[in-house]
């Protein structure tokens, strides 16, 4: 029953509408949150969510979740019985993560298409401001969570002449099968609502009020004004304040990312990992570490900053047997390995620490390829088998210089112990350096040791950390990420990694430039003439040459990581293009697959210079090149593209649309199939010479 005590400052036709919410929490126990009446979980495998301690939420697991309220009306009953139900999240140990809010809907599918239209239109003008005020994160802003719409889909909006056809325009090829924008109306379609995917969630319900107020605020607005040239006007932040009536000592502000998150990018992915670090990185640490007594590794990634600390003394916490393990050899704990009968080949007996940590790399590295399916893999594991002896030996060099390094120093090591244990430790005069706990590889070697060999070292089952409950600013801290926007004082970046600290001093000299290696190949003219009688070859390049093409002649920023194999694509003498090519695990293309990760060109008049280059990708010359970098013969070439678009024009007609996914399409082709690169060349040059050059 709707109570007229309460203010509402709307219409009697914006007040009496319904809205709802949908509640998003990690750690919660579910079993401790009984749903009210017309509330319900949602099972969304779309949506990627996580507990505190790095799990992942799912439908049917006990703890965190996303529920959906039933729609209510905004007067005090409903509102206080609301307000109970956050508070018994709360109480259920529920947290609140910086990557989930409280998203709101409104009902609005009676309304008026013109009024619809209008709605769409006020969320392109007030994209910004609205964005501020609600304090919308960076790693929000991308094309999979909430982006703001471009004036393209505005205006195919304001042309649709009917509400399917509205709809239409949000239509894209993902598994969703639409685009949702910060105000998204394909909620329409099921529930009759706009949602407004902005809000950051809180515990303090006049907070959460505040985004509800909004809301109808925001619908009433667009429902008055039916001049949208007044719209133009609200792109300041004071003007949204006061045209929405909005409280912004009442919005609730965006959470501080826990110390596990992952790099913020389109892929939109949660859960962090270990990362190999710069050598400018490592030095760094070094320097600054020095500064203090003991210094405290959280998370070893195969020792790489232990062995350049040179403090008194260095206590690691790890949660790996396979970093356990390799302590307890290099103190001369260990002196036999015995595996079971499948791995027996590498039972080793030996007073000599690194010849006890090479034969568990030399077991890892031939465990990982004999089950490996890719071709390059596969080959090494055949090399491995057949020289074994040779391969031992050379690892035996390798970590000698470890174990020269580690064994001189002062060096606790606590297994199963993690970053609240390194607190309860630290003391004034120490540094904690925290790095992220995941890492798929070291996880594997370490169910594998335990799996294969005979003898327990002494195992432990590995322990969850509830990061909700990690305060490292009760100590001095540097903390490594790949998450650009964590809330910390950043005072080191070095390409796309980052220490945050509350301790060290930040500086220029923390900041060096990607230094730029000039490319000894002349750029493609914009003036070349491509003919029957231009020549499409390629060569092998550097990681530094593909990152000077990339930064000096392309006009867009296209973020590239590194691979194995790179090449450089030429017409005649002149450099127009690369393509880059790693390994890929291959079951559903084949063994014989690899993997393009990237490829670009130049920005040039020349039309449809992207396509000849994946077509010279399918030269059997290119394919035998590649055989003899796989060292096996490649049968497939598969790639993908990152769009929200059901085909991509690229690669249309060239390659084979294998499979879509949200937001990617996964193309394949096979190798070679396009025949020699002169014929290749004048295939192209005879469809595509006729067509006009670009601006």
């Amino acid at each position: 029953m709707q109570n007229t005590n309460i203010d509402k400052p709307w219409i009697d036709y914006i007040a009496n509408r319904t809205f709802g919410m949908e509640l998003e929490f990690a750690d919660g126990d579910k079993e401790h949150i009984p749903l009210p009446s017309g509330y319900k979980w949602t099972d969304n495998k779309l949506t990627m969510m996580n507990n505190s301690d790095g799990s992942a939420v799912t439908h049917h697991g006990q703890f965190g979740g996303e529920i959906n309220t039933r729609p209510y009306h905004y007067c005090i009953e409903d509102l206080q019985e609301l307000k109970n139900f956050i508070q018994t999240m709360r109480d259920a140990g529920s947290y609140l993560m910086w990557n989930e809010g409280f998203d709101a809907h409104l009902y609005i599918k009676d309304m008026d298409l013109n009024v619809i239209k209008r709605l769409f239109a006020l969320s392109y003008y007030t994209a910004y401001p609205i964005k501020r005020i609600f304090d919308i994160a960076e790693w929000w802003e991308t094309k999979y969570l909430v982006p703001s719409p471009p004036w393209d889909v505005v205006k195919r909006v304001l042309e649709a002449d009917n509400i399917e056809n509205l709809l239409k325009v949000f239509s894209n090829g993902s598994d969703r099968g639409h685009i949702r924008y910060w105000l998204n109306l394909c909620s329409i379609e099921k529930i009759g609502t706009a949602e407004f995917r902005i809000f950051n969630s809180s515990w303090d319900f006049d907070k959460v009020l505040e985004t509800i107020k909004f809301m109808y605020s925001f619908v009433e607005y667009a429902y008055l004004h039916e001049d949208m040239e007044e719209y133009k006007q609200l792109t300041t932040i004071d003007k949204c304040l006061e045209t929405f009536h909005i409280d912004y000592s009442k919005v609730p502000q965006r959470h501080k990312p826990l110390l596990w998150a992952a790099e913020h990018s389109d892929n939109v992915t949660i859960v962090g990992s270990m990362f190999k670090k710069t050598n400018r990185m490592l030095s760094f640490i070094k320097k600054e570490a020095a500064k203090f007594d003991i210094a405290h590794v959280v998370n070893s990634y195969y020792m790489d900053i232990e062995q350049i600390l040179t403090n008194r003394e260095i206590k690691v916490y790890t949660k790996e047997y396979f970093i356990y393990m390799m302590y307890k050899a290099i103190k001369g704990e260990i002196k036999e390995l015995r595996f079971n009968d499948e791995y027996e080949f590498l039972n080793i007996k030996s007073e000599s620490p690194a010849e006890i940590i090479a034969t568990i790399h030399l077991f890892n590295a031939i465990k990982k390829h004999k089950n490996s399916q890719d071709i390059y893999h596969k080959s090494l594991y055949d090399d491995f088998m057949a020289k074994l002896e040779h391969y031992h030996k050379k690892y035996t060099e390798r970590y000698q210089k470890l174990v020269d390094s580690l064994k001189s120093k002062s060096i606790e090591i606590f297994y199963c112990a993690d970053i609240s244990d390194a607190i309860l430790n630290c003391k004034e005069n120490d540094i904690l350096i925290y790095q992220n706990e995941f890492h798929s590889g070291m996880k594997a070697t370490s169910n594998a040791l335990q799996r294969f060999l005979l003898d327990d070292f002494g195992s432990q089952e590995r322990t969850k950390t509830k990061y909700a409950e990690i305060d490292e600013e009760q100590v001095n801290y540097m903390a490594l990420s790949q998450h650009g926007f964590m809330g910390r004082r950043e005072v080191f970046k070095d390409q796309r990694t980052y220490i945050w600290s509350n301790v060290v001093e930040s500086g220029d000299s923390s900041f060096n430039k990607r230094t730029i290696i000039p490319l000894k190949y002349k750029r493609l003219p914009d003036d070349y003439v491509l003919t029957n009688n231009s020549k499409l070859r390629f060569v092998r390049a550097s990681m530094a040459e593909i990152d000077y093409l990339r930064m000096i002649y392309l006009k867009k920023g296209i973020i590239l990581g590194s691979a194995p194999f790179c090449y450089l694509w030429f017409l005649d003498d002149y450099v127009f293009g690369a393509c880059m090519f790693d390994f890929l695990k291959v079951s559903k293309y084949g063994m014989d697959a690899v993997w393009m990760k990237s490829d670009f060109v130049i920005d040039h008049p020349l039309p449809k210079l992207s396509r000849l280059l994946i077509m010279g990708v399918l030269s059997s010359e290119f394919k035998s090149e590649l055989d003899i970098r796989y060292k096996h013969q490649c049968g497939v070439i598969a790639t993908s593209v990152f769009t929200d678009k059901p085909v991509s024009m690229k690669y249309r007609g060239v390659f084979k649309l294998h499979e879509r996914c949200v937001g990617k399409l996964h193309y394949i082709q096979d190798a070679g199939i396009r025949g020699n690169l002169d014929d290749i060349l004048k295939t192209f040059v005879e469809k595509y010479s006729d067509e006009p050059r670009k601006e």
